[in-house]
């Protein structure tokens, strides 16, 4: 026997999501430099200036820790302004809920915007960080973002389901 395919719209009720935004840039006062990092003011970068390692060595940490409003996923972007005496691997370490994270990224070119790092896990609070240093060559550091993107399980969630174009769950008896 057949049964016809009901829709129902789906509405998950039991996540109470935030809409939050934040951006920390090299001036915030949630920041932590470790040596001697120099502004840096050319074209390219967010807010006023961002700043620079100025050399290779010794090794330079800049991190940007965020108050986080709520656990849950969060999309992180990172910022820095193209220029030519930067190193083409720079380290980035996001530190987050389920461990660290490391991406490279080359300072040289596809800077001037935000640039997606990746989506983690966060706990609320201030535990989560992002770190870039001059382990490769001359980095910079200029800002962060961090976009919610829903309850930290809501991800496995929208896998298991199939929506239909007008955005009801198909129900099958």
């Amino acid at each position: 026997m057949s049964y016809p395919i009901v829709y129902v719209p789906y509405q998950d009720t039991a996540v109470s999501q935030p809409q939050s935004t934040i951006v920390l840039d090299n001036r915030s006062s949630s920041v932590e430099r470790i040596g001697t990092w120099t502004t840096f003011s050319g074209a390219g970068f967010y807010g006023f200036d961002s700043e620079s390692s100025g050399t290779a060595t010794p090794l330079k940490r800049f991190r940007w820790i965020p108050s986080i409003p709520a656990t849950g996923l969060y999309n992180v972007y990172v910022w820095w302004p193209n220029n030519t005496n930067r190193s083409t691997t720079v380290p980035y370490t996001l530190h987050h809920a389920e461990g660290d994270t490391v991406r490279t990224f080359n300072q040289r070119v596809g800077g001037n915007q935000w640039v997606l790092h990746g989506r983690y896990k966060m706990q609320r609070g201030t535990t989560t960080s992002v770190e870039v240093t001059n382990a490769n060559g001359i980095a910079g550091a200029d800002a962060v973002k961090f976009e919610y993107a829903g309850a930290a399980n809501s991800n496995q969630r929208q896998r298991n389901l199939r929506r239909a174009p007008s955005g009801f769950v198909p129900f099958n008896k």
